[in-house]
């Protein structure tokens, strides 16, 4: 199911970092989506993808409506947080597990950023994104572990115990 474009690049990122901050910039190549002809798949995962891939998303829906029986895990990227959940709603209806940090939680609910911790809790977030329709639903929230929201219940582990201290946890959501 790749595809190759001649004379486009790929996608890349770079994390800038320095002391406890970090900022991640990130360059899509506008790629020419078409969803591919997927035959007896049980999961698909759905990530990031460029801000011009909107049609795509429809794409990847119809294929949805025509297999009901394919279960999907949505971990959105930085233009799907952007475009908002009212764009991708299609997508959060069908989605079976969906993973997000909590800023992004607050982002993709339109919760202004957070001011000395007063953002929703956890738990209010968790039903919040559960309500746009993922059935479980995973918010990681760095050095307090992640949250697992399924049947009504909020469930958190913690960190896994380092024997060291971390460089970084960049991507390790």
């Amino acid at each position: 199911y790749i595809a190759k474009e001649k004379k486009k690049k790929t996608n890349y990122h770079y994390v800038l970092w320095y002391d406890i901050d970090r900022t991640i910039l990130i360059k899509h190549t506008e790629f020419d989506y078409k969803f591919p002809e997927i035959k007896n798949a049980a999961w698909m995962y759905l990530s990031s993808l460029a801000s011009s891939s909107l049609p795509y998303h429809a794409q990847i829906v119809d294929f949805l409506k025509n297999h009901p029986e394919v279960k999907l895990a949505f971990q959105p990227g930085t233009f799907q947080i952007k475009l908002g959940a009212e764009k991708l709603k299609d997508i959060y209806l069908r989605v079976e597990i969906f993973f997000c940090n909590i800023e992004e939680a607050e982002i993709i609910l339109n919760i202004p950023a957070r001011l000395g911790g007063k953002s929703k809790d956890v738990l209010t977030l968790a039903k919040e994104i559960h309500a746009l329709g993922p059935k479980m639903v995973v918010l990681s929230d760095g050095p307090n572990g992640a949250y697992l929201y399924l049947n009504e219940e909020l469930w958190q582990i913690p960190v896994y115990p380092d024997i060291a201290p971390p460089l970084d946890r960049t991507g390790a959501g």
